[in-house]
């Protein structure tokens, strides 16, 4: 991946995060309220950038673009081996690194100029300190990452964000499913939740404004019906001058997977199908808000803003 970004080629959008990058880190909110999308991710691409350049004597501005989208990927590979190794074995974690590296499409935004990779590394690491903080009641540090994790993801693109509310949502069930609930954790992720509103107060306006400039005039389609088979069709599906040989590696992949799931379920391990539903959630919000907004007509999803929610699914597959 790091070879493929050294390269000067860009496509649109590339250069429309070229252009941000180019701002002064205070003029970059302000820019992004004119945009679609949350400030973070630019600034920190313009952070990247500097640090680079200082550190290479002044590299070329694409490469460390790029490589400011492989960065993500080291981040993934440290979890791998070290807290999913730790808690679920070697085999998982390596097992995983693979998946969030060689699978369908998700290996091509290491390497794009935007902020998928980023919001990938930032939701993978949100729905991991959940699932530690269930397990500790002691490490308080861990609550106050969590909260800045999710309120910088949420600054960073907005499925994100709702990727991140599925992570709420999956931590509560992890918090609420033992017999006896843990009350105390219930009261700190619902806590979390309510700073994280307040922070994102001051961005609640331009989000509206930005909506309202949108409403009926953005480009993607509706979803319907064959969108849910489409969701699957770009996880599974691999990218190939020889579409026949994708279709049967689809195949097998969809009928691994099923199985795999099939006989963990009979296994009847219940705790640990919660961790995997709760892993989960986050892509299954991702995709409902998408037809939630497509039925408001407002249709502004696409296929790739599942990407970030793609570590902790999988996570999931890895841990089956």
């Amino acid at each position: 991946m790091a070879m493929q970004a050294i390269t000067d080629d860009v496509w649109y959008d590339e250069v429309f995060s070229m252009c941000f990058s180019k701002l002064n880190i205070t003029d970059i909110p302000g820019m992004t309220a004119r945009d679609v999308h949350p400030p973070f991710y630019y600034i920190y691409l313009r952070l990247f950038i500097i640090i680079g350049q200082t550190i290479t004597g002044g590299g070329n501005e694409v490469v460390l673009a790029k490589m400011a989208s492989v960065f993500p990927w080291f981040g993934l590979a440290t979890i791998s081996m070290t807290y999913i190794r730790k808690k679920w074995g070697f085999f998982t974690g390596s097992f995983y690194l693979f998946l969030v590296t060689a699978m369908p499409q998700i290996g091509n935004y290491y390497v794009e100029i935007r902020m998928y990779s980023l919001a990938l590394l930032l939701i993978t690491s949100a729905g991991l300190l959940a699932l530690s903080i269930i397990q500790d009641d002691n490490k308080k540090w861990k609550w106050f990452a969590f909260w800045i994790i999710g309120i910088l993801t949420a600054y960073t693109q907005y499925y994100a964000c709702i990727g991140i509310v599925g992570v709420y949502a999956g931590f509560m069930l992890l918090i609420v499913f033992p017999s006896r609930p843990r009350r105390k954790k219930i009261w700190a992720i619902l806590g979390c939740a309510i700073a994280s509103v307040i922070a994102y107060i001051p961005w609640i306006k331009v989000v509206l404004n930005q909506m309202n400039n949108i409403n009926g005039t953005y480009w993607i389609q509706p979803l319907g019906i064959k969108s849910i088979f489409g969701c699957i069709k770009y996880i599974f599906l691999p990218v190939s001058l020889d579409g026949r040989i994708c279709y049967v590696a689809c195949g097998l992949m969809l009928f691994s997977t099923a199985t795999a799931l099939v006989c963990f379920i009979i296994k009847r391990e219940r705790q640990l199908l919660v961790t995997i539903i709760c892993l989960v959630i986050p892509l299954i919000v991702v995709v409902a808000s998408g037809f939630v907004l497509s039925i408001l007509g407002t249709p502004i999803f696409i296929y790739r803003y599942m990407v970030p929610t793609l570590g902790l699914f999988w996570l999931a597959v890895a841990i089956i």
